[in-house]
């Protein structure tokens, strides 16, 4: 949405005070130029424009009269010419168009809607028509939004039965709905257009800066999965529960839909979060905590022992050893470095974890062709090539480790599309959504035809 604004309410940058102008402000976009004129007089004018004036909200009209409000505003005056102010530069965070709005997140509201201008049939008949209730009070619709009789995207409606809760409540569980539809989609559905009703008032709301779901993924509907859901209170709170404790996963995760990175660390970052999802929600240990602490326990005893022993006299030489060397190292500094070393023995490695991952059935049936075909170069099965190529390609990045052998080129383009589904595939199990194994498995299908490109060589 483009704003045509006419006059800012409360803009004064050391008692310099904007208030009738001319600007656009692109409700998509985080910043926007101001041109005007305004005089000043008896002022530093270098100082002025190394200044940087902060404000929690600007008020402001449009050309129509209408009312709009920016949040987390910052101002910087960037052209002066002959003791005249010409153009101010503003950054901010997010908008509020319709109303002047100081605090959004002590708004008590009822309705929240958002309409998805986005035309693919998949995306429509997978959200498609449904009602929730979750929450004891809150209901969420979703269902087509038309214009006149044609089918223009889907509308999603969040009502408080109570009016009990604030915009950025809503906002919260907004975001949570479109990360589950994410999980069956593959993508974020895009062109959106939030508002809510306040004082009888339809207010917009545009964020400026990056949500997770503003993500600029390249939509392809071959990744849609058919699914059915038995009870949408259960999966949503299954979702939340994982999504609250485990931000950084799961931002990551997201994050690499943006396109923006480099191939290999685009793999890598796949690969880390299947790591991290493993380690988080299923067992990675190999032994009781309470056995390696006893271990580590010993160590240190026998490091602390003031009685002859023969190995800790061989570990002391050492040590003056190093020192001799001009290194600052002592038997306290050994203990520290081998108790950091041995809270992880209990753990599994990279390749047990790598190994257990693909014992699951999400990763049988989408790794089903590298379980059944060789290389033809090496006669070694796909699935042996492509779980050391994993464990190399983390180490690669991690350590820069170029001597072994991980995926490049056109390989990390099949791998990602592997490794990505089957972290969606674990999560929606997780969450108990249902597949349709006949979506699941044309789209693995679609996937491996990139073999006849690429022989994991």
């Amino acid at each position: 949405m483009n704003i045509n604004v006419t006059e800012f309410i409360n803009l004064n940058m050391n008692e310099i005070i904007l208030t009738k102008c001319k600007t656009n402000i692109d409700t998509q976009k985080s910043s926007f130029t101001i041109e005007c004129n305004i005089e000043i007089e008896n002022k530093d004018e270098e100082d002025l424009m190394k200044k940087i004036f902060n404000f929690k909200f600007l008020f402001g009209k449009d050309s129509i009269g209408k009312d709009f409000t920016l949040y987390n505003c910052s101002a910087r005056i960037i052209e002066i010419q002959s003791h005249i102010i010409k153009k101010i530069f503003v950054v901010y965070n997010f908008c509020i168009y319709g109303k002047m709005i100081e605090n959004l997140n002590n708004l008590k509201i009822n309705e929240f809607q958002s309409i998805i201008n986005d035309t693919n049939f998949k995306l429509q008949t997978q959200i498609g028509k449904n009602e929730w209730k979750i929450e004891d009070s809150i209901i969420i619709k979703t269902g087509w939004n038309f214009n006149d009789t044609k089918i223009e995207g889907i509308k999603i409606l969040i009502k408080d039965e109570n009016s009990r809760k604030t915009f950025e409540d809503l906002l919260s569980v907004y975001e949570n709905i479109l990360c589950i539809f994410f999980w069956i989609l593959g993508f974020f559905p895009n062109n959106k257009q939030i508002s809510f009703s306040y004082e009888n008032t339809q207010v917009y709301y545009f964020e400026a800066n990056e949500k997770i779901y503003n993500t600029k993924d390249i939509i392809d509907d071959k990744q849609v999965l058919f699914y059915s859901l038995d009870n949408f209170q259960i999966v949503y709170n299954k979702w939340k529960e994982m999504y609250s404790s485990n931000l950084i996963l799961f931002h990551m995760f997201f994050d690499i839909q943006n396109n923006n990175n480099f191939e290999e660390v685009k793999t890598f970052n796949y690969i880390q979060c299947l790591e991290c999802l493993y380690s988080r929600f299923f067992n990675i240990m190999r032994f009781d905590n309470s056995n390696r602490d006893e271990i580590i326990k010993i160590f240190e005893e026998i490091l602390n022992t003031n009685k002859k022993n023969k190995l800790v006299n061989q570990i002391k030489k050492v040590i003056k050893n190093i020192k001799k060397e001009g290194y600052n190292y002592d038997v306290h500094t050994l203990k520290k470095s081998l108790s950091g070393k041995l809270n992880d023995i209990n753990k599994l490695s990279l390749h047990k974890i790598i190994d257990k991952i693909f014992e699951r059935e999400e990763a049988k049936a989408i790794f089903k062709y590298e379980y059944e075909h060789k290389n033809s170069r090496t006669k070694k099965y796909l699935i042996k090539e492509f779980k050391n190529k994993m464990y190399n390609h983390r180490n690669f990045m991690a350590h820069l480790d170029y001597d072994k052998n991980f995926f490049k080129g056109e390989e990390n383009t099949l791998a990602q599309l592997k490794l990505k589904l089957l972290f969606r595939t674990i999560i929606i199990n997780m969450l108990g959504i249902n597949i349709v194994i006949d979506s699941l498995d044309k789209y693995i299908k679609k996937i491996n035809s990139d073999y006849y490109q690429n022989k994991m060589d």
